[in-house]
């Protein structure tokens, strides 16, 4: 999480090997399994197994401004996430595991193939009307020590979560709110605690298949001169298990990139 920016543009300077960014939470996009496309916001995962992996380059993800000066606590990342899900029941169940191929700050030398902070996530939901679905569920994300590469937090972190999807014909329309839980910290002027978040995609339901999808979190903290908000906006088109998209940061909280780009492969079964 937040930890002491201000100190460090001035006791530290860029290439600095003893330097190490701090944690800030900012792994905004972490995507889930069994889903359609980029699987931002899922009511109820189909089929009964899916697994996956997603590439995603994020430009300037975590930027600190201080007058007119503007560092870049992370320049770049690219990071590959591997997840894997089934069924059980009523209940969906997967496993997010990110690790960082390269990482690049104003501060300090690259950063190559370091192990992200895991999670597991727990999903309840189903049809309740024809057309309409809708779930709750939770997420917790074990520490790994990805928050002193600027990424991830202290400690355990999670979320808890509502989501509802309505498909009238082709057109599918999914939206869903929820809690970020974490540990919080004040340090200096900088303050960063629990969050809420928005999720919500417009896609239609074709071989290939488009989707433009945005979530958004929003909390009472400040941090990097910026506020917390932050969010993105991704359009993507998806082909037999296959997705590309791109999309851009909408607001200026760390997390948020002045662009992404993602390439995602899944499979799974299709009948539950």
């Amino acid at each position: 999480m937040i930890l002491a920016l201000v100190s460090l543009l001035f006791a530290t300077v860029p290439g600095d090997p003893d330097y190490v960014p701090p944690g800030l939470g900012a792994e905004l996009y972490r995507p889930e399994w069994g889903c359609a496309s980029m699987g931002v916001v899922c009511p109820n995962p189909e089929g009964k197994w899916a697994t996956g992996a997603t590439l995603s380059w994020a430009n300037r993800p975590v930027i600190y401004t201080k007058g007119a000066r503007e560092v870049a606590v992370i320049d770049q990342l690219l990071d590959l996430q591997l997840g894997a899900g089934a069924r059980f029941g009523p209940f969906w169940l997967d496993v997010n595991v990110p690790t960082v191929l390269f990482l690049s700050s104003d501060y300090a030398e690259p950063v190559f193939l370091r192990l992200g902070d895991p999670s597991l996530q727990g999903r309840l939901g189903g049809e309740l009307v024809d057309g309409l679905t809708a779930g709750v569920y939770g997420r917790l994300v074990v520490p790994t020590g990805s928050d002193r590469l600027g990424l991830g937090e202290e400690g355990l972190s999670g979320r808890v979560g509502l989501s509802a999807a309505l498909q009238p014909g082709p057109l599918k329309v999914e939206l869903g709110s929820y809690v970020l839980l974490r540990k919080h910290r004040y340090e200096n002027d900088l303050w960063v605690g629990d969050m809420v978040g928005f999720q919500g995609s417009v896609s239609l339901d074709l071989p290939l298949r488009p989707e433009v999808e945005t979530w958004l979190e929003l909390g009472p903290a400040r941090a990097l001169a910026a506020g917390t908000a932050r969010g993105e906006v991704l359009a993507s088109l998806s082909w037999r298990g296959w997705t590309i998209g791109a999309g851009a940061g909408v607001l200026p909280g760390p997390g948020t990139p002045a662009w992404r780009i993602v390439l995602r492969g899944s499979l799974g079964s299709k009948k539950p």
